[in-house]
Formats: structure tokens, sequence, C-alpha cells
């Protein structure tokens, strides 16, 4: 685990920690975190990427390990438009949904050689790289705790990733993958509400896998501080780290894909 998301995992553990042991005063209502039944936001997520890939060949032998930042020059940092949304089928039932397209670019001039599944990119050689990705998640919860400001969840979902791999060179080589990944992860979400304005909510989903010839583990940490300053209408502030790995031992595969930023969005209320 790096870093950061040690970091952020500490952070999200004090939150919890503060959070849910809060006293209720007594006949105060509930939040409208506990009482909206549909939300949806949509706002900007400013993404910082370090990615990597290895596609091995039955007849070339084990493929380059490539840094897809460092090595095909692809973007490492952008600015996508993010959708989320929840539905609350009742007080302690709710389903969450969230969207963006990840997808990127880069060319670069290669400064060693790449071999990528059944081609060969010569070091000198300008490559175009394209990454498309386009990600989602749907979560349903379950509330095991609450208060009228508080409510802690458990969570099972499913994340969903739809991509696609294409290099060209200018000798005419080039190669492409494409492929649709499917997560299952488990965890907790807990929202905090300070006051009838301000509200801070924090959750983490995790998965791992380690069967025959095959490892990957995927880890979603998120922290968010929201105000609702007008009726109907939120602003957010937050932040969220995803780290997905997946490796074949047997065929000499793998994929290491890790984006984290900041988030900053609207919520409308319904």
């Amino acid at each position: 685990m790096s870093k950061s998301f040690a970091l952020l995992t500490k952070w999200w553990i004090t939150f919890v920690t503060l959070a849910v042991p809060v006293a209720v005063v007594a006949n105060e209502t509930n939040h409208w975190l506990q009482t909206d039944r549909t939300t949806v936001s949509i706002g900007g997520f400013l993404v910082t990427y370090d990615s990597s890939a290895q596609v091995s060949s039955s007849t070339l032998g084990i493929g380059t390990d490539i840094d897809i930042e460092d090595d095909l020059g692809v973007d490492d940092e952008h600015t996508v438009i993010r959708l989320d949304a929840q539905h609350r089928f009742s007080a302690r039932h709710r389903i969450e949904f969230s969207y963006f397209d990840a997808s990127r670019d880069g060319k670069t001039q290669l400064a060693r050689e790449i071999q990528f599944d059944e081609q060969v990119f010569v070091a000198g050689s300008v490559v175009a790289t394209d990454l498309d990705l386009q990600v989602y998640r749907l979560s349903y919860l379950y509330s095991i705790y609450q208060t009228p400001r508080t409510d802690l969840a458990l969570a099972a979902g499913v994340y969903a990733f739809d991509t696609g791999f294409f290099m060209e060179s200018d000798l005419g080589v080039q190669e492409s993958e494409d492929a649709t990944a499917g997560f299952p992860a488990f965890g907790l979400k807990v929202m905090h509400a300070f006051d009838r304005t301000y509200s801070l909510m924090a959750g983490v989903q995790y998965f791992a896998v380690n069967e025959d010839d095959i490892e990957g583990d995927l880890l979603d940490v998120l922290i968010a501080v929201e105000g609702a300053f007008w009726k109907k209408l939120a602003a957010g502030f937050g932040y969220n780290a995803v780290e997905i790995f997946g490796e074949d031992t047997e065929d000499h595969d793998k994929v290491e894909y890790d984006f984290s930023g900041f988030l900053l969005y609207l919520k409308y209320r319904f």
C-alpha cells in the first residue's frame, strides 16, 4: 500500500472514531443526509494517474513492463466530469452509482524497445497511444448504526472498467487490446452532520483475490465535506483515491492502475 493510501486510511479511521460516538441531542430530527430520497451530483475530478501494463506473447516471450505515463508519454493528470447519484429505498437501505470517463492519449519518441503482446516497438520510433477507460461503480449500502446526525453503513458493490488500449508507431507497427473487467468490493461508509449546513463523509471499499495463477486487489478510499447552502442544492469538496492491480503469473500479464485526485461538485437533493 502506498504512503498516500496509508495516510488517507488513517484519516478515515480517525473520522469514524470521532463521528460514531457523537451524543444525540434530545428530540433532534434526522438530518437531510438520512431523509433525502434521491440525490444527484456532478462536478470536476482532478485526476493524477500512475499506471503500468505488461502483455506477454507465446512466441516473443515475456513482454515489457511498460510505465504508461513515462514510457509512452500519456498524460499523467487531467480533469474529468464525474457523475454520482444515490437513491434511498428506506431509512436503512440505499444504492449509490458513480461514473466518469478517464480516457487519455499521448505521443512520444521511445527511449527503449518495447514488446507489447505480439509486436515490438523499436527504440527511437515515435509512438502514439490512445488509452480509453470508463469507470462505473454501483453499491448497495445497509445502515447498521444511526443517530439523527450519524449514519454508518456496510457496503457491497461492483466496479466495472471498460478499457481500450491502442499503440501505433511512425514505422507502421500497431497493437491494440480491449477488455471489460469487473470487481466486487466490500467496505464501510460513514456520514456525519455537524449542523444543518455542514457534513462530512468517508468511505472505503476493498477486494482481493489470490487463486491459482490469478492475483489482484482493489482499494477505494473517499473523504468529502459538504455544505447545504441552498434549500435543495449542496456543494462538496473531497479527495478520492483508487488502486487496482491484477496479474496472471502463468501468462506473465499484469496491469496496475492507480488514480487519485480532488473532487469539487454540486449536489441536487430531490
